[in-house]
């Protein structure tokens, strides 16, 4: 059996495997929104049906440094990834206000600055690092370039727009099927479906080629990383929902409107084309390329 199908199987699997399990983790954490229940509970099983037969466990850590995480100059590669991340959406966020197509929330939000940070700071790390590993790390060596960006966009999409009720903690077996509509909410409206795939796949074009002229995941963490920080932190101040035209604005996710693609093709172009220092090269990436 050859390295794609192996993964299609695991991937079939952990979808079996979450319709099965989210129900009893449902319980478990009452209160947290349906949504996130349930795309958790399938990452935890795509883990570990990838982790099935990885050998002795006692290598994991070896294998997994050996898939990108190690290399020269890590922090500086993380820091030269999330800085023009920060400061582009920045740019991105604060000029749409200015166009009027964000509105300032007059009433704050219901979190403290200091905590939407801390919320900020941790799903950053935590979601650079995860999927920089699994997607980067392992995705695209199997699946190649352009498939695992565009499975890598796929699977993003299946997110409600505006969130999802919480759970009640009481057992549902038919807790994934009853909620199919609501994970799939974005691919109801061509309108954010078409846009959300087009960005995602040119942000995962930025990050394969952040690993393949690096040598290394760090550089694509670091940008990972300050693109999930200016998402998470701009609803602290502006409302999520364009109140100027959605195709140029786009949603609470900034990369679904032209502003967001344009600015993802920019960076893009400058990952391929701009030089870049010694210590964020590696070396023979560019004959190849």
């Amino acid at each position: 059996m050859n390295q794609r199908t192996d993964f299609f199987l695991r991937l079939g699997a952990a979808f079996l495997i979450t319709i099965l399990v989210a129900p009893l983790v449902a319980c478990l954490f009452p209160g947290t929104q349906v949504h996130r229940v349930l795309t958790r509970t399938g990452q935890g099983a795509l883990v570990l049906l990838l982790l099935f037969r990885a050998g002795d466990p006692r290598t994991w850590r070896r294998r997994a440094m050996g898939v990108g995480m190690r290399g020269p100059h890590r922090c500086l590669r993380q820091l030269a990834g999330a800085l023009p991340a920060i400061a582009v959406f920045s740019l991105i966020i604060y000029g749409s206000y200015l166009l009027g197509g964000r509105e300032l929330l007059l009433h704050g939000s219901r979190l403290t600055l200091a905590e939407r940070a801390l919320r900020a700071v941790t799903a950053a790390i935590g979601v650079a690092y995860f999927e920089e590993l699994i997607v980067r790390g392992y995705m695209k060596d199997v699946l190649g370039n352009l498939l695992s960006a565009f499975l890598f966009a796929i699977i993003h999409n299946f997110k409600p727009i505006a969130g999802s009720a919480p759970v009640d903690g009481s057992y549902d077996p038919l807790l994934v099927l009853r909620n199919f509509d609501v994970i799939t909410e974005a691919w109801s409206d061509p309108y954010l479906a078409i846009p959300g795939t087009i960005g995602l796949m040119i942000f995962a074009f930025i990050l394969n080629d952040m690993r393949d002229r690096s040598g290394t995941l760090h550089w694509g963490m670091g940008f990972h990383a300050g693109l999930v920080l200016c998402l998470a932190m701009y609803r602290q101040w502006l409302s999520g929902a364009a109140s100027g035209a959605r195709w140029l604005y786009g949603g609470s996710r900034l990369y679904d409107g032209a502003l967001g693609i344009g600015a993802l093709l920019a960076c893009w172009a400058a990952v391929r084309f701009a030089p870049r220092p010694n210590w964020l090269k590696h070396k023979g990436a560019d004959k190849r390329q």
